[in-house]
């Protein structure tokens, strides 16, 4: 007897896939932060859940969910730990009804230290969440309150240790150096603090002053006053320097991750990767083709609960933004320019097309320390060249 033949099912490859989710709340606005957010109590939370639960019902219309794997889900904001637990839950559970998300995904969600505590972080293991950013910014009181920060240094310890005890092996610290008044030894004191709680991540972000933002209008008033470049360049040296020392990898200007913990949601923007992202000011790229939602949450619930979609505008990348894209994006990565994908991508000669540009690189040497190095594959930034990073992006652009 012969058993009948099995003709194979064709499955196209599914594409992999990033989601953001943009939580616009806060306890209070940080005087220094760009980001959008609002400060508004729980009646608005459950409005603003709602209009999310139906952006994601909007996007799985128009995409169908066997088209794409979804392989990391990160709730930044704002503070998504201002959310209460249920709502919460209200989201995760759509997120695992309107998407295939792959069962190794990574899950991250950001958290105040002044916003958590033992049972929020043992609901957020129970609904998967394998990694945590902790917005810690500084292990010094008096840097904190300059930053309006809600925490303290003793509560930032306390929710690391709170994280690990729950389960959270995967978790990263955000501080920010080059505040007013900062000394090198005060930064570097907080990077050790950092190190004595063993994160598996720490991002490390220079203070930049956003027009719009009360330092930024402090700043132009003479309220403050910023700290010299060649501090901050000594911070940022110094920073380098501490961590790898302790086994991290500088592997982004501004990110250090022992080895194998690197952010996988991140180096999907990095690699230019497709993310679609959820709620207000949100950013999404698929198909070399970006579109961003709107800046106000409550124009974002209106539209939603209208049936439109919350969109402020759409691009189409040309051949050059492409080009440049690639670029930049890749030389903000330890890892550099590889200039054979470089070629395959584009079909010219990276050195030839962009001659001109290497020739004002060199130029720029001659006034500092070297700002790249040159393989015969790879064109990698060096430190200094990370820390100079945005003018040397403007001689391409």
């Amino acid at each position: 007897m012969f058993s009948p033949l099995k003709i194979p099912v064709f499955r196209p490859k599914m594409q992999e896939l990033s989601l953001y989710f943009h939580i616009p709340f806060c306890e209070r606005k940080c005087p220094y932060c760009d980001f959008y957010s609002v400060v508004d109590g729980k009646e608005s939370q459950h409005r603003f859940v709602q209009a999310l639960l139906r952006e994601m019902e909007m996007r799985a219309e128009r995409f169908s969910s066997s088209e794409f794997r979804v392989t990391t889900v990160f709730f930044g904001g704002g503070t998504p730990s201002v959310l209460p637990v249920p709502e919460m839950e209200r989201l995760i559970s759509a997120v695992r009804r309107y998407f295939s998300v792959s069962p190794e995904a990574e899950w991250t969600v950001e958290a105040n230290p002044g916003t958590v505590d033992q049972a929020k972080f043992e609901s957020y293991r129970a609904l998967g969440f394998n990694r945590l950013s902790l917005g810690i910014q500084s292990f010094h009181d008096s840097e904190l309150r300059r930053l309006g920060r809600i925490h303290t240094a003793s509560e930032a310890r306390a929710a690391v240790k709170l994280a690990q005890n729950v389960g959270f092996e995967n978790i990263n610290l955000d501080l920010i150096f080059g505040l007013p008044q900062q000394s090198v030894e005060d930064w570097e004191d907080s990077l050790k603090q950092a190190l004595s709680l063993r994160p598996t991540h720490i991002s490390t972000y220079n203070l930049i002053y956003e027009p719009e933002t009360p330092f930024g209008k402090w700043r132009q008033t003479g309220k403050i006053r910023p700290l010299d470049e060649t501090v901050e360049w000594e911070m940022y040296r110094r920073t380098d320097a501490v961590l790898t020392r302790a086994g991290y990898r500088h592997y982004e200007i501004s990110n250090f991750s022992l080895p194998g913990k690197e952010c996988r949601h991140n180096l999907t923007y990095w690699q230019g990767k497709s993310y679609w992202g959820f709620g207000p000011s949100a950013h999404s790229f698929h198909h070399n083709r970006r579109w961003w939602n709107v800046r106000s949450v409550s124009l974002y619930n209106e539209k939603t609960e209208r049936g439109e979609e919350p969109t402020a505008g759409k691009e189409a990348l040309t051949r050059e933004q492409q080009r440049l894209e690639m670029i930049f994006l890749s030389l903000r990565q330890a890892e550099g320019l590889d200039l054979e994908a470089y070629r395959r991508k584009f079909g010219d000669d990276f050195r030839k097309s962009i001659g001109e540009v290497l020739q004002r690189f060199g130029a720029l040497q001659k006034t500092t320390e070297p700002l790249f190095q040159e393989t015969r594959h790879r064109l990698r930034l060096t430190l200094r060249g990370f820390w100079l990073s945005d003018a040397i992006f403007e001689l391409f652009a």
